[in-house]
């Protein structure tokens, strides 16, 4: 994508095949931080990419996060 405009993060408790429940375009910033998230419960994550005539990229590899009180385990996983 030579016009890149920015990135989207998809968030959700379930692997639904990239069906996400919450979704955050954060423009062109290359870092974001998801609040809000519950300690003992997992979530999964994925990133996007856009350009200026709104076309939009394939999911990045699913990434699951788990809280686990005050500490933070991830994995990635990849469903191809």
């Amino acid at each position: 994508m030579g016009d890149l405009k920015g990135y989207k993060v998809y968030w959700d408790t379930a692997f639904n095949g990239y069906t996400y429940n919450k979704v955050t375009d954060v423009l062109k910033d290359t870092s974001y931080t998801i609040t809000d998230l519950s300690p003992g419960k997992s979530y999964h994550i994925a990133v996007t990419c856009y350009d200026n005539s709104g076309n939009e990229s394939w999911y990045s590899t699913d990434t699951v996060v788990t809280i686990l009180n005050n500490r933070l385990r991830y994995y990635e996983r990849s469903y191809s």
